[in-house]
């Protein structure tokens, strides 16, 4: 009996085809430019370029602009142009692309003062049999410099992620000590101030007096308290929240705090805003945001608040990396005062950074915001005009909808709640 046979494949792997070599020729002679091309096509198969030839300043502009160039091939001297031109022009465009002088003939002297001027080659015209492969240095070196310049810009930002990671906590260690020992204090302030008050043993022109000491205290009060948030020291007490209902409460006392000259725009979903969030940190991150925009308004304007639905994932833009896809909601914060400076906008949420007078401002306003959002696992977006306007977005991921409501009354705790204090105003 024969044995049987096996069955064979003959697996056969072709290589990859490289990607085309885009060059950009600089060059009045169309048949100067078929010359060069045709040494690329003799280079070897699958060896191909994408070219476009300019002659003159305008259009050597407009092609650095338009598209991008892997090479620059130049002629030497052309009428009305030449290489010294042409180099300038590239290098003005802050492109690092190789270039490389071709000529009939060219002066040594010239030729070695392209070189230093930041030329990377020259050839003569009736010599390009190192064409191709001085093109593909040239170009591989320019890729090499272009990873260790992202590799350098890597690696400073993650010097930087780490310099204000440990400056952040030492301010947290800093600012918890201070917070609980200064609580103390005000403890005994305002004790010492009800009891004198209840003995009603003092003159009653002191009455005012007594009153202004309680009232500082509250607000120092109020200021440890946002200390402890900070340093991430006052406990999250999360519950399931309407924002709209949260928004609609807070908006209440907002129109007192913005005043007549600004006007407060809601604009809402019919849809449910269900998340998970501590009532009380919430508010806080509310009278932020609104303090800071009428700072930001001196002379009136619109304070726009938004509240809606979107899918993370296929509409948003990229989200921090712990940030899971699906849905979440969206709370804005829009006003129509002065931007954020280029110079301030890195630096807006970093503690103690305020561009008030001294006096004015602890700067630890949208730092505690910040420090609010990470605790709750969230993250805020900003955008800013310096001469129109600033958008805070903050992101909460939605309860789902079959999740029962436990909504929480909260107009009791509401009336124990402050306005923070020393809020950064934006440059």
């Amino acid at each position: 009996m024969d044995s049987p046979q096996r069955n064979s494949a003959l697996v056969v792997t072709t290589p990859s085809k490289p990607p085309p070599i885009r060059l950009l020729l600089i060059e009045d002679s169309e048949s100067a430019s078929e010359l060069l091309l045709r040494e690329f096509a003799r280079a070897g198969v699958g060896v191909e370029t994408v070219h476009e030839r300019v002659q003159n300043a305008i259009r050597l502009t407009e092609a650095l602009a338009q598209r991008s160039w892997d090479c620059v091939i130049c002629d030497y001297s052309m009428p009305g142009f030449d290489a010294y031109a042409a180099l300038a022009i590239l290098q003005q465009s802050g492109k690092d692309l190789p270039f490389i002088v071709v000529s009939g003939s060219i002066p040594e002297h010239d030729a070695i003062d392209l070189m230093k001027r930041g030329a990377y080659d020259y050839l003569l015209k009736d010599k390009l049999a190192r064409l191709v492969p001085a093109t593909q240095r040239e170009i591989n070196e320019a890729e090499n410099r272009e990873h260790h310049r992202q590799a350098e810009i890597a690696h400073q930002q993650r010097e930087e992620q780490l310099r204000q990671t440990q400056k952040m906590e030492a301010i947290d260690r800093l600012s918890g000590g201070v917070a609980h020992d200064f609580n103390n204090l005000l403890t005994v302030i305002l004790g010492n101030t009800q009891l004198i008050e209840s003995l009603e043993l003092h003159e009653p022109e002191l009455s005012e007096s007594l009153e202004e000491i309680k009232e500082a205290a509250e607000r120092a009060s109020t200021l440890t308290r946002q200390l402890l948030t900070f340093s991430r020291k006052q406990p999250l007490l999360e519950q399931q929240l309407d924002l709209h209902e949260v928004v609609a409460n807070t908006t209440r006392m907002l129109r007192r705090i913005l005043g007549e000259d600004i006007e407060i725009e809601l604009r809402v979903a019919a849809s449910p805003a269900r998340i998970a969030a501590d009532l009380t940190m919430l508010e806080q991150v509310l009278l932020n945001f609104a303090v800071n925009a009428r700072d930001a308004m001196p002379a009136g304007g619109r304070f726009t608040i938004t509240i809606c639905s979107t899918l993370l994932g296929k509409i948003e833009p990229p989200a921090p990396p712990h940030a899971p896809p699906g849905p979440y909601i969206k709370l804005s914060f829009h006003d129509t005062g002065v931007g954020i400076t280029a110079d301030n906008l890195p630096r807006i949420f970093e503690p103690c950074f305020s561009t008030k007078d001294v006096g004015q401002g602890t700067g630890l306003g949208l730092a505690t915001v910040y420090s609010i959002m990470e605790q709750h696992k969230r993250w805020l977006q900003v955008t800013s005009d310096q001469d129109a306007s600033t958008e805070f977005i903050a992101f909460f991921p939605a309860c789902p909808d079959n999740v029962s409501s436990a909504i929480a009354r909260h107009s009791s705790r509401r009336q124990a709640f402050r306005l923070p204090c020393g809020l950064p105003h934006r440059g």
